[in-house]
């Protein structure tokens, strides 16, 4: 999966449809148009023409990973948000 591929510090290469979209953006992948096997040829021959691209892609999309999907933080940011609700409701 995308996220597996980020968290093994892989640069990703994802289709502008679907929810990848909104995880993947240009500072931790490549976007290439839905239907467009050319689009995607050409972002693949770029990551490997590019290997430092390729390797500063897959590093910040390891941070990404690390920061905002780790259960730890998903956790944290549960009860935070319930306890703006138990808040709310006082």
């Amino acid at each position: 999966s995308t996220l597996e591929a980020m968290a093994c510090k892989k640069p990703v290469i994802v289709s502008d449809v679907g929810g990848l979209k909104e995880i993947v953006d240009d500072f931790v992948g490549i976007k290439f148009e839905s239907n467009n096997s050319e689009d995607l040829a050409e972002k693949i021959k770029f990551l490997l023409d590019n290997p430092k691209k390729a390797q500063e892609l897959g590093l910040n999309g390891f941070k990404k990973i690390k920061s905002e999907f780790l259960w730890e933080n998903i956790a944290e940011k549960y009860i935070n948000f319930f306890g703006e609700l138990l808040n709310e409701r006082k």
